[in-house]
């Protein structure tokens, strides 16, 4: 068996996720680092060195292999115009940096932007701003085992007529921790979409200090957890329903539900 990669200093981060800034590290794969400006994906061999990072994260995730780590830096924005598919089992995503300079991936495209098709994909402290064209799809899609959504910011806007999350058919083992969606429409004939859709059965998912707001203009679907489809084993803890973010839970969903904080008519409705 080979021996891991050993970083004495971690990934080399100072903000942002905690994979990113702990020290030492070892790990069984490999370490690709990604930023727009300073990046080349012409340059070959090139980003598994911070200092000559690639310039997207389709090259990275190209170079990747299963299990490996990709690493958005401080300030890296990308427009995305074709979906991107993660379908590397094992394979993580996380940015590095804080608040406003967390890595940014906008959509300017009628697309899903990740199409998660491999078990044990995570994505980590991403953050997802309003779509630049009107798009019915979700932001991130899953219809594989055990996806992590931990540390991301996703904005709803006009233009975002599908949910920031969504399960599939196929989908379990799903968790989202620490993960703020806000609906960012101006008025109310504007209204996003629902941040989280439930489209299919699942089983097992897990809902962690996860924080709806509807803004000033709300949800359009209404639900902003829109559970069009039945949960098994549903466990939602430390959940802020803010400004007139209802839930909805259909037939069959079995768990708990528990809001921490609510504003303005929030709502669970969980169907008998």
């Amino acid at each position: 068996m080979a021996s891991p990669n050993i970083y004495p200093n971690g990934i080399g981060g100072s903000t942002g996720a905690t994979l990113a800034t702990v020290s030492p590290l070892l790990q069984s794969g490999d370490t690709w680092y990604v930023h727009a400006s300073s990046g080349s994906d012409a340059a070959s061999p090139r980003g598994k060195e911070r200092i000559r990072p690639l310039a997207t994260l389709a090259q990275a995730y190209t170079n990747a292999a299963a299990g490996d780590i990709i690493v958005c830096l401080s300030g890296h924005t990308e427009t995305l115009t074709a979906s991107q598919t993660l379908g590397k089992a094992g394979l993580t995503v996380v940015g590095e940096g804080s608040g406003s300079s967390r890595p940014r991936f906008t959509r300017n495209a009628d697309i899903v932007m990740f199409n998660i098709t491999a078990d044990g994909v995570t994505l980590n402290n991403l953050w997802f701003p309003v779509s630049g064209t009107t798009s019915t799809n979700a932001r991130v899609k899953t219809a594989s085992v055990n996806t992590k959504l931990i540390g991301c910011y996703f904005e709803h806007g006009t233009a975002d007529d599908g949910p920031g999350f969504e399960t599939v058919t196929g989908a379990s083992q799903c968790l989202v921790k620490d993960t703020t969606f806000i609906s960012t429409a101006s008025s109310a004939s504007d209204q996003p979409d629902s941040a989280i859709k439930v489209t299919n059965a699942i089983t097992d998912l897990e809902l962690d200090t996860v924080i709806f707001s509807g803004g000033s203009s709300g949800w359009a679907n209404p639900y902003a957890f829109n559970g069009a489809g039945a949960i098994t084993r549903l466990r939602a803890l430390n959940v802020d329903l803010l400004l007139d973010s209802d839930v909805t839970l259909v037939t069959g969903t079995s768990g708990y539900w528990h809001t921490r904080n609510k504003t303005g008519s929030a709502r669970v409705v969980w169907t008998a």
